[in-house]
């Protein structure tokens, strides 16, 4: 009989929500990780299927991730997902070879604050005959998947779909940097050898990084930038007579805009509702004004989770705000101190 541990008291409520649906591609599931976890590097046999599973075991917890320590999953589900978007091999034993790979890797994280270890997954167990998963995470990666308010939000079923795993690892540090104020990331060589988890000794030369690792990783997203979200160019920057640096430049796609604008107008047209249900005046500035803002004195964070916070705040204050752009701007300000960092706006 499995038994629920019981889990921390007071977790992050998350930021940002996923969207679509994980099993039906005809509703592609976005998942917001947080930057923090999306960005680490992995220490273990962390192949480009583990980076898809580990996702894809993510994403179908995710609405119990606060509530539940024991998630279930089918590994004929997940392995025919993976065969409809990337014709993956027969059978389901890639599956359970793939979580006992999760359960033997890592992540390590470190900030001005802290740092700290987790497995990817805490505990598996895994019926052979009905194939039904049973996994858990750690008390600790389940605070840090929760805690979202800077993220990237991966489009799953065009992660699955990816081959090869320096093109699953590229398009996680690219989508981290697509919504920034100005979508680039500039990494040198020795720290995209790193956030790429390229083996100790491979792929030393430059010429041999870019050939096998990067260029077709840039590929396969510049082939469907529809489904990727945006495209990319990279360029290296010398140090002397070596090359020192890569920097890639992210260009959202038209369909990405659209998707965004839409989210843009629900934002307003919810706020608007809201003030009206209260009765409560029209927040005196425009929406597009705040976001600027927010943008501005935040980049990085989340523009419209500040803006509701911001305006919870504005409608408990005892007194009316008589400039609330300004007070906008030292709200976000301080935000951006505490919380420090970079990540997605969307």
């Amino acid at each position: 009989m499995l038994v629920e541990r019981t889990l921390p008291l007071n977790l992050p409520v998350p930021a940002a929500q996923p969207s679509g649906s994980v099993m039906d591609t005809s509703q592609p599931y976005t998942l917001p990780l947080n930057n923090e976890i999306a960005l680490c590097r992995c220490v273990g046999a962390y192949t480009e299927t583990d980076r898809k599973l580990w996702a894809t075991l993510i994403a179908l917890a995710w609405d119990d991730l606060g509530k539940k320590s024991i998630h279930e999953a089918n590994a004929r589900d997940i392995a025919r997902l993976f065969q409809q978007l990337k014709g993956a091999r027969n059978g389901t034993a890639w599956v359970m070879e793939s979580a006992r790979r999760l359960l033997a890797s890592r992540l390590d994280w470190e900030d001005e604050e802290e740092e700290g270890s987790a497995v990817l997954l805490a505990g598996l167990r895994i019926k052979k005959v009905s194939g039904a998963i049973f996994y858990q995470f750690s008390d600790f990666l389940i605070e840090k998947l929760l805690d979202n308010k800077r993220f990237s939000r991966l489009r799953l079923h065009f992660l699955i779909g990816l081959s090869g795993k320096y093109s699953v690892s590229l398009y996680i540090i690219l989508e981290a940097a697509a919504n920034l104020r100005h979508p680039s990331v500039e990494l040198s060589i020795d720290e995209l050898r790193d956030r790429l988890s390229v083996p100790v000794g491979k792929l030393k030369l430059w010429g041999d990084l870019y050939r096998f690792a990067l260029a077709p990783a840039i590929k396969q997203i510049n082939d469907n930038p529809a489904a990727a979200g945006f495209s990319v160019t990279c360029e290296t920057i010398r140090r002397g007579h070596a090359f020192g640096s890569v920097r890639f430049t992210i260009t959202k796609s038209a369909t990405r805009l659209v998707v965004e604008d839409d989210l843009s107008a629900r934002v307003k047209k919810a706020t608007k509702k809201t003030s009206t249900a209260t009765e409560q005046q029209t927040p005196p500035y425009q929406i597009d004004d705040a976001l600027a803002v927010i943008r501005r004195e935040a980049q990085g964070m989340d523009a419209y989770y500040i803006l509701r916070e911001f305006e919870a705040f504005a409608k408990a204050s005892e007194t009316p705000i008589k400039n609330p752009l300004g007070a906008l701007t030292m709200f976000a300000r301080k935000k951006r101190k505490k919380e420090g960092g970079e990540g997605g706006f969307f």
